[in-house]
């Protein structure tokens, strides 16, 4: 994730990863960019990486990226210091990682449900889940 400097390491890119039998057959090629379409009609846009790694009709895109605000800007925090771990802070003020607002955030074209339009949640762990959102993918 992008909060993890290892993470970041093992896997750097911030590219929608499409399956190579999938992108076949969308034409995609590593770096195209394209637009990731959910059923409402909201679209983000990124480029891909053609990866094993995605099962064929899937696409993943590593979460943790694209924040408008949380470590992308400051942020005032009374005692920020007495609560934040590592050295973040300068005074009340969490200082901003612009890491973090790299890319996209996939978060937002995530399924919603229901009249109060919030994520589905898993039944067992209640965890919100941004994982299962049909989308279509359009080269741009």
């Amino acid at each position: 994730t992008i909060c993890l400097d290892k993470a970041r390491f093992y896997d750097p890119d911030i590219y929608l990863k499409v399956n190579p039998l999938d992108a076949n057959e969308l034409g995609l090629s590593d770096g195209d960019k394209v637009e990731i379409i959910n059923a409402n009609g909201k679209a983000l846009k990124t480029k891909v990486k053609i990866t094993n790694f995605v099962t064929r009709g899937c696409v993943a895109y590593s979460h943790h990226f694209g924040h408008w605000e949380h470590g992308a800007n400051p942020l005032y925090i009374k005692n920020a210091k007495e609560v934040m771990l590592g050295n973040v802070t300068k005074g009340d003020i969490v200082m901003a990682d612009k890491k973090r607002a790299i890319g996209i955030s996939p978060n937002l074209i995530t399924f919603l449900s229901g009249e109060y339009q919030y994520p589905l949640v898993d039944e067992v762990s209640g965890i919100p889940d941004f994982s299962s959102t049909k989308v279509q993918i359009k080269k741009i």
